[in-house]
């Protein structure tokens, strides 16, 4: 079946917008995706998701990994063999991988208060015995997805692969990930054909979790639940579109370097900036209130306090705050360059997801 673009008018979600924007690109595909089977773990998040779709559009083979019922059920559609089982399961990863060429890693245990122990077991020790087995299983590459989070702040500067992982973290997230990013790494010098990507802020279409953190907010500011800008709104972020890191994941799968590592980003933009063009694309403008650094601190504490007293999880922590008062600008040149990565403009990724939100909830 040929699609062009007015097939694919009035629909939000991330794949299907851009579908519209690079048609002509994946109708170019490599040809050898059709016959290439991926194993993909994590197939059910935020990241997952995206790759199930543009992989499976693109002719690829596709076993994945799966936990949940309730999150595989919307993907049923697709042409994928499901495993059911988990990352620390070494006979899941087994069944998982037989007959695939290619692994990609996107599995993780994320949560901004969840225990370090867990953090640990899933993401280190489930990531190596992925490593282990993928060797065992005569894997020709595998794409790790780490995150930018790994390179600390940027200063007054900017972040790019040759920056060395920071000694900040502001959570323990953050610090197992790039400890498990080294350790792909060295599996990568020891001859495994490993590619590292590096995910920055992710927004738009998708699962409404912690993973996608930044489109939660954003639904916040629509709806007036969210006024507050934590220090001075200079400090700088990285935001980038779910469907562009699928797709960025994917050519790092086709033309990454094994041992490379590639910041796959959007645009570098300030607070205040960001919810100033946010309020000019939505038509909703509110004021936002600049809130200093110690008060966000001793708020965030209380919540967090609260949080362990009644065992549910804070809305923010102080490592987070510590963690958005800084700059993170970083440059994703080399994955534009190498890659041809091609990052979706703010603020046509914004309109996207606030048209995505419009249809999916009411923020009136």
């Amino acid at each position: 079946m040929q699609f062009h673009r007015e097939h694919l008018a009035g629909c939000y979600c991330a794949y299907c917008a851009c579908l519209i924007k690079r048609m002509d690109s994946f109708a170019c595909r490599n040809q050898a995706s059709a016959i290439m089977k991926v194993f993909i773990t994590g197939a059910t998040g935020l990241i997952g998701r995206e790759l199930l779709h543009q992989l499976s559009a693109d002719g690829y083979q596709i076993s994945a990994l799966y936990r949940s019922e309730e999150k595989r059920n919307d993907l049923l559609h697709l042409p994928v063999q499901w495993v059911k089982g988990s990352v620390e399961d070494p006979d899941c990863l087994e069944k998982g991988m037989s007959d695939c060429e290619a692994v990609i890693h996107a599995a993780a245990f994320a949560g901004i208060y969840a225990p370090v122990n867990k953090i640990m077991e899933v993401n280190y020790y489930g990531t190596r015995l992925v490593l282990d087995k993928a060797r065992q299983s005569g894997i020709k590459k595998i794409v790790y997805v780490s995150s930018a989070g790994v390179f600390g702040p940027s200063g007054n500067g900017i972040t790019d692969e040759t920056t060395v992982n920071g000694s900040f973290y502001a959570t323990p997230y953050d610090k197992i990930k790039s400890m498990t990013e080294d350790l792909a790494l060295e599996y990568a010098r020891a001859g495994l054909p490993v590619v590292v990507v590096n995910p920055t802020r992710l927004y738009g279409p998708g699962l409404m979790n912690e993973a996608n953190s930044v489109t939660l907010l954003i639904l916040k500011y629509l709806r007036g639940q969210w006024k507050f800008i934590p220090g001075n709104g200079k400090a700088i972020g990285n935001y980038v579109f779910i469907s562009d890191v699928a797709r960025g994941i994917k050519m790092a799968l086709e033309k990454g370097k094994p041992g490379e590592k590639y910041i796959l980003g959007g645009e570098n933009i300030s607070f205040d900036d960001f919810f100033n063009l946010l309020g000019k694309i939505s038509g909703r403008k509110h004021l936002m209130i600049h809130v200093p650094y110690p008060v966000m601190i001793s708020v965030s504490s209380l919540l967090l306090a609260w949080a362990v007293l009644t065992r549910t999880r804070p809305p923010i922590t102080p490592g987070l705050i510590r963690k958005y008062v800084q700059n993170w600008n970083v440059s994703s040149n080399k994955a534009i360059r190498e890659l041809g990565y091609q990052p979706t403009p703010l603020r046509e990724g914004l309109q996207i997801t606030i048209n995505w939100l419009k249809n999916m909830s009411s923020y009136a």
